[in-house]
């Protein structure tokens, strides 16, 4: 009966007498084994905080963090310092469980802006109250080790904000935890408790992790904030995935689209919904690509006052603007020329080679489009990626004179060749026409390249975010191909006139890029000669009979039409290309024109005496339209700074490629 009415008296005993021993252990184990499970349990719960906050920041608004939790206690005031407690919100255990942290009874405080994690209520560490994770390390496992730690670093950018995670970090010998810091270049040393650094300013940051015994390791990576590429709706960011040579989707705000800094010259990439099929793992086979369009981002640049208007190449210094301004993304103080001034000096020296806007970006309203521009301030130009060719790429001549075809920006096609300006005008605006089959709204404005255009691809090409960076060729090799297929290279950079070529994405195909890389411009330097929407003003005064400036302006009317002003760059004339020439650098050493690679990298207006010998035939008279790059029999003098003048007619070696801007 005792046995089933429940547990006896004997073996109640013993249950307590085991409850005694087991006491007795416990004590005998110390305060201090107590005190380190203590210590533990704040290092665990901490981490878990700080992860879930990491997640937290990627995931939402700082508007939508900032409204959840409580105001800051009084009882914070310790563990804060002489931190303010301003941005803060309080937590306990039900706000915890809110943010979606089970199980953690803490009070805590967090700034969601800077990712800081604070324990009010502390920990004693050895006499010493803790009450953030990267202060505690435990003494007892310091054994004097003399071994760096070691860490891996990565980088995320959004636009005008990017986030430096640490990673991996190694601490070597008994040594187990340490502290992290970080700089702007020269500048002062942070301490900070998150692995995850917001950034808001472009320049190389250092971050050093050391240990407990004080051994220390350095680790620097690059920012270069830019605006954020600017979509219109048939947009598709891609990014090449280099294990299985494909294209392939990626999210807008992932972080991982384009990184512009001189360690990646990852050009933001796009693609249009002409023929666009998107694999279901997101990869894009190349039969099934649309046109392909690049963002060049709003910025300044300077060159050096020994190479301007000279055919002595030289490293363009550039430095990209937040938004529609002209503040720098690394927050200097720059001297800069005044974007909408008539005319600006050629420095002689130092103290007068100022930054300048480039024109590409600016308000051309502002001065009549003489410098050209735009109609407003903008924060970026989508460039397309290959010379255009046509929906009909087997055509003669890739297309030929008619605007009946559809642009295309494909690699590995047959470029568009033997149209007319007035022709080329028509079909690049022609890809934002109600029901286009690039899915462009209309917000979007797609015009033939402007020389200015042109321009902004050149100085950024010829900067440390080109092909000045480590790694880069320092000069784009020639499109040699015989039958003008886009996005091919040769066997070597000055190769030309040849049938052995190999694909944009494939050995040497690379190398023809601005960047060097997939991300970059193709077939900027030969291809096919590239008209672009410009022109010397060639009308000829009524008493010269001169055929020399014949009237040619029944092929470029369109150009000529005071409606389209804002797509095309006019130059003054016509008194002969060197003339012409000259007169955009005036006696007085001003220059009128600026921005387009023209005057300003070369020194005269006939010859090889563009930056890297590229060619320099100035228009005018009867070949009142510049044509740029080269063309494939031309390596000698093709690239970036070529330009020639012809008569805007059509051309077996001379194609296009269109813009777009997103309004």
């Amino acid at each position: 009966m005792i046995q089933k009415n429940g547990i006896t008296l004997i073996t109640l005993i013993i249950t307590i007498v085991l409850l005694l021993i087991l006491t007795g252990v416990s004590i005998s184990v110390g305060e201090d084994t107590i005190g380190k499970t203590q210590k533990m349990r704040f290092e665990t719960d901490l981490r878990i905080i700080n992860t879930k906050v990491s997640e937290l920041v990627e995931e939402k608004t700082l508007e939508e963090l900032n409204a959840l939790g409580k105001n800051v206690p009084d009882k914070a005031s310790t563990a804060l310092g002489d931190k303010s407690s301003e941005g803060f919100r309080y937590f306990d255990k039900e706000g915890l469980e809110a943010l979606g942290i089970q199980n953690i009874d803490r009070e805590v405080i967090i700034n969601f802006s800077t990712k800081e994690v604070i324990e009010i209520n502390g920990i004693d560490n050895d006499g010493t109250m803790i009450y953030i994770l990267k202060d505690w390390v435990d003494p007892s496992l310091n054994d004097d080790n003399t071994e760096a730690p070691t860490f891996n670093l990565s980088k995320k950018i959004y636009g005008l904000n990017a986030t430096i995670s640490i990673k991996d970090i190694e601490y070597k010998g008994k040594s187990n935890r340490g502290t992290i810091s970080y700089k702007l270049n020269d500048g002062e040393w942070h301490e900070t408790s998150n692995l995850d650094i917001p950034v808001t300013v472009s320049g190389t940051y250092t971050i050093k992790v050391t240990d407990s015994s004080n051994n220390s390791t350095e680790k620097t990576i690059e920012i270069a904030l830019t605006n954020q590429p600017k979509l219109d709706i048939g947009m598709t960011p891609v990014v090449y995935d280099d294990t299985v040579n494909k294209w392939k989707i990626v999210g807008e705000n992932s972080g991982d689209w384009y990184d512009y800094a001189s360690d990646k010259a990852q050009w933001a990439n796009v693609m249009l919904q002409d023929g666009l099929v998107i694999n279901e793992d997101g990869t894009i086979d190349e039969a099934n690509m649309g046109s392909m369009f690049v963002w060049i981002p709003r910025y300044m640049y300077k060159i050096p006052y020994q190479n301007f208007h000279t055919s002595n190449a030289a490293e363009i210094g550039i430095k990209f603007l937040k938004g529609t301004s002209n503040i720098a993304t690394d927050n200097t103080n720059e001297d800069i020329e005044n974007p909408y001034a008539e005319s600006i000096p050629i420095p002689t020296d130092t103290a007068s080679n100022k930054w300048i806007v480039h024109p590409a970006f600016t308000d051309g309203s502002k001065t009549n489009y003489s410098h050209g521009g735009w109609d407003k301030e903008i924060t970026g130009i989508w460039v397309a990626k290959f010379e255009a060719s046509s929906s009909t790429p087997n055509a003669t001549d890739g297309g030929g004179n008619t605007t009946e075809l559809n642009v295309k920006v494909l690699p590995n096609v047959i470029s568009w060749r033997s149209i007319t300006v007035d022709n080329i005008f028509t079909v690049c605006q022609n890809m934002n026409n109600s029901g286009n089959i690039y899915g462009l709204s209309s917000n979007s404005d797609t015009h033939m390249m402007k020389n200015i255009e042109w321009g902004a691809v050149a100085y950024l090409t010829q900067s440390r975010y080109g092909q000045e960076r480590d790694g880069a060729e320092g000069q784009i090799w020639v499109n040699p191909n015989l039958n003008s297929i886009t996005g091919q290279t040769g066997t070597g950079p000055d190769v030309r006139d040849t049938a052995i070529t190999d694909n944009y994405n494939l050995e040497n195909g690379p190398k023809a890029s601005t960047t060097s890389n997939v991300y970059g411009i193709y077939d900027i330097s030969g291809g096919v000669w590239e008209y672009v929407a410009a022109y010397v003003n060639n009308e000829r005064p009524e008493e010269n009979t001169d055929s020399f400036y014949a009237n040619v302006s029944e092929v470029i009317t369109k150009l000529k039409d005071t409606n389209n002003i804002k797509y095309v760059d006019i130059y003054p004339g016509p008194e002969g290309q060197k003339n012409n020439y000259d007169v955009i650098v005036q006696a007085n050493n001003k220059m009128i024109k600026w921005g387009d690679a023209v005057s300003e990298t070369s020194e005269s207006y006939k010859g090889s005496n563009s930056w890297q010998s590229d060619l320099s035939i100035y228009t005018g008279g009867n070949a009142p339209v510049f044509i740029r790059g080269g063309y494939s029999d031309r390596r000698s003098d093709s690239g970036a700074f070529a330009f020639c003048g012809v008569n805007g007619s059509v051309g077996a070696y001379r194609g296009f490629r269109p813009i777009c801007i997103i309004q």
